[in-house]
């Protein structure tokens, strides 16, 4: 599978996680959110980055069926997690789509070219659901 392709699969995965939801997950995900504050949910989130890894990757039958997502609010978290992470890792594979595009230069254009598009990449502010 070419990147691009990679690029693509990323984004029906996060329209699969996004069309998990419902308007009632996005209203309980926000006030979740509120009432647990930004530290503590960062905390939170370094904590279950491994868990949230396996989420993205399970499918929907998977996520159905792990005991360890049965939680409505550890779910909607996930998927919070899920699609911020997933429009993370889309960008970065269209960006090496890019870069494979320019891949007949010498290893010194490369280099530049690989570091114009990484300062591309953190310049990219990623949306932040809800």
């Amino acid at each position: 599978m070419n990147v691009y392709a990679y690029a693509s699969n990323c984004r029906s995965l996060i329209e699969e996680l996004e069309e998990s939801m419902t308007e009632e997950d996005d209203v309980l995900l926000r006030a979740d959110l509120a009432e647990t504050g930004a530290a503590a949910f960062g905390k939170w989130w370094n904590e279950n980055r491994e868990l949230a890894y396996a989420y993205m990757k399970a499918t929907p039958s998977q996520r159905k069926r792990r005991k360890a997502w049965a939680s409505p609010q550890i779910r909607r978290r996930l998927v919070l997690i899920s699609v911020y992470k997933l429009r993370h890792a889309e960008l970065l594979l269209d960006h090496i789509d890019d870069l494979l595009l320019e891949a007949d230069q010498s290893y010194r254009g490369m280099a530049v070219s690989a570091a114009k598009a990484c300062r591309q990449l953190m310049k990219t502010k990623v949306p932040y659901r809800p």
